[in-house]
């Protein structure tokens, strides 16, 4: 069975092989060596990954709260930066210190789903878009993780395409930030009333779904 280690480093024995094409993969590879090196030795991988988790929680509630404090939006975005850096944080850290784990790996896929329904479902609690938008923005990005993870099995081939985690969490922002700007209904569609999250959403469903078929027949077409 093929393991991957995303968030602790390569585990030895795996021949997963990572395949990303994110615009901010030179930056990150620039700047995420030298914030690693700068973390105490009393912070764990597992730690750092653990506070991201925490910032997920923290970024879900702040979206609830939104309708009557606007500014946790702000505080919401912020969170979910976060999220960001230690994601990314953690496995760097872990691979230079040579602490290279399977719980590390398995936290990185179940906590990946985590902030995906946790701020999904928060979104659908908040009062500021369609609730059923996150719901289907959810469901589209859990076939997302289920695909990736099995054709990673299959294959030993982690792949990203060009609209990866990193754009994700800045989408997030984005929209958040601008909704905060721009409270309330900005397009009447058919008499359906819809606020930057709900286009927001709807972009994202609509880029998701379309992910998630290259995905799918990329890694049909390596297992042929």
């Amino acid at each position: 069975m093929v393991v991957r280690s995303r968030v602790d480093g390569p585990v030895p024995g795996t021949v997963t092989r990572k395949i990303t094409g994110s615009p901010f993969d030179p930056l990150v590879k620039a700047l995420f060596p030298r914030i690693a090196a700068l973390v105490p030795l009393a912070v764990t991988p597992n730690m750092i990954t653990k506070l991201g988790l925490t910032a997920t929680f923290g970024t879900a509630l702040s979206v609830v709260l939104a309708r009557f404090v606007p500014s946790l939006l702000l505080v919401g975005s912020a969170l979910v930066l976060v999220n960001w850096v230690a994601d990314t944080l953690d496995g760097e850290v872990a691979r230079q210190r040579g602490q290279c784990s399977r719980l590390g790996d398995f936290y990185d896929h179940v906590f990946d789903a985590f902030m995906c329904a946790a701020i999904n479902i928060g979104l659908a609690f908040s009062g500021l878009c369609q609730p059923v938008l996150p719901l289907l923005l959810g469901v589209v990005f859990l076939l997302n993780f289920a695909i990736t993870y099995k054709g990673e099995q299959a294959t030993g081939v982690y792949e990203l395409l060009t609209f990866g985690p990193t754009e994700v969490r800045l989408g997030i922002i984005f929209f958040f930030t601008t909704t905060y700007f721009f409270p309330g209904v900005v397009l009447d569609l058919w008499g359906l009333g819809l606020t930057v999250l709900d286009l927001g959403l709807i972009l994202g469903i609509v880029w998701s779904l379309a992910y998630i078929t290259v995905l799918f027949r990329r890694y049909q077409k390596r297992l042929r």
